[in-house]
């Protein structure tokens, strides 16, 4: 007993969110960590994220459920190894396709924050307004995060445009940094340096990077000569140890070369994930891919390939906060019929539970009801925005597997 545990100091990048009926979330900002707690979980945690003393909470649990001091320092010693093991195998414990689960949160686990709409590429199908304005104050972008930090935001997403256009971004992240929030870079990758990287490490940034195909596929989709440079920097940041994840979205031009990028990146472990194309009009389905495409990448899968959630998370764990500072339910619903208030000058949590945001939570489409790929959580056409643009919500997206079968 008078071991002092100090493999459990990856508490100090933990964070802690309470919910309703006295449970909590525990979220691992370094590893995008998310675990439901229970109410005694809770205290143990409670008490133990403090200073790391295993037996100042054993003492806290005797006293709030009068148990003997022996037997809660055995339950705390096995909780927190039961911790520590979903830890290193960064294995998140909430599943966030339970809409039960989903009701209680009352506020979103990740915000996706626009800090510029500016972007040095020119991909095909990019939905931001080709435009080089770095339309944002800086004072305002500050004061957004210190909102979402009191309201009990867990992680922010920095998003664009492209995030390294902002001559300020290393100020910002450290602000993230500082206001204890896990911090996300959305990128397309043409402007990691040595430099970004010694910086990512320094404030546990997770990188997420776009790459459509091997290199040149990559710079036909991109409108610019940077498939090599990403991959050598994906390499570095991998040897650095720095969290990344790599997506594609999958396209008419691209699907044939997903196979041998995948090949690539499972050289140095690391997973591709595969993104579906988000239609808002019928001129895409030029760029679409052939639907059973996406569908013959899952089903031949081998864990080489991960895939979205096939429940949508806009307005569920997530929202979209543009350089305006309007909120949406996410980016692809940036539209005048989506719009909920503006985080500058409105309530985050009246926004958060607001008619839109309620709509979009509550709607499932008639046609699901009934539909076993539903139910068995196995199909991915649950996508808002495709709905609303291509069928005024009116059925479910393209990529609606019940259709899909149907039509075979």
């Amino acid at each position: 007993m008078e071991k002092k545990y100090q493999s459990f100091v990856f508490f100090r990048h933990a964070n802690l969110r309470m919910i309703d009926n006295n449970e909590s979330i525990l979220y691992f900002r370094n590893y995008k960590i998310f675990i439901h707690l229970n109410e005694t979980a809770t205290i143990i945690v409670q008490s133990f994220i403090v200073d790391c003393n295993i037996e100042k909470s054993a003492n806290k649990i005797c006293k709030v459920f009068d148990v003997n001091y022996e037997q809660a320092f055995n339950d705390v010693n096995n909780f927190l190894f039961h911790i520590q093991r979903l830890y290193d195998e960064k294995s998140n414990s909430i599943n966030f396709d339970n809409q039960k689960f989903i009701s209680i949160l009352q506020k979103p686990l990740s915000v996706y924050l626009e800090i510029t709409n500016s972007c040095n590429l020119n991909c095909i199908h990019c939905r931001v307004p080709k435009t080089n304005a770095n339309n944002i104050f800086d004072n305002k972008i500050y004061s957004r995060i210190d909102k979402l930090s009191k309201e009990g935001v867990f992680e922010v997403s920095l998003t664009g445009g492209e995030p390294f256009n902002r001559e300020d971004i290393f100020k910002i992240a450290e602000h993230c940094f500082n206001k204890n929030l896990g911090i996300n870079i959305l990128t397309n990758g043409t402007k990691i340096t040595n430099d970004v990287i010694d910086w990512g490490k320094k404030f546990l940034i997770n990188f997420y990077i776009s790459l459509d195909g091997m290199p040149k596929t990559h710079n036909i989709i991109r409108g610019q000569e940077c498939g090599n440079k990403i991959l050598t920097m994906i390499k570095r940041l991998k040897e650095n140890e720095i969290a990344i994840e790599v997506s594609t979205t999958l396209l008419k031009m691209n699907y044939h070369s997903i196979k041998k990028l995948c090949i690539f990146l499972n050289k140095y472990n690391i997973n591709l994930k595969v993104r579906r194309f988000i239609l808002n009009n019928e001129k895409d389905t030029i760029l679409l891919a052939p639907i059973e495409q996406y569908y013959s990448f899952e089903k031949h899968n081998n864990n080489k390939l991960k895939f979205p959630n096939k429940s949508c998370t806009a307005a569920n764990t997530s929202c979209y906060i543009d350089y305006k500072g309007d909120v949406y339910p996410c980016a692809f619903l940036k539209t005048p019929e989506f719009y909920s208030g503006n985080i500058d000058n409105d309530s985050f949590f009246e926004i958060w539970n607001s008619t839109v945001f309620n709509q979009i939570r509550n709607n499932v489409f008639h046609s699901c009801d009934t539909c076993s790929y539903y139910k068995k959580n196995e199909c991915i056409g649950s996508c808002h925005a495709m709905s609303f643009f291509l069928y005024n919500r009116e059925r479910p997206d393209i990529y609606c597997k019940k259709i899909y079968y149907a039509k075979k």
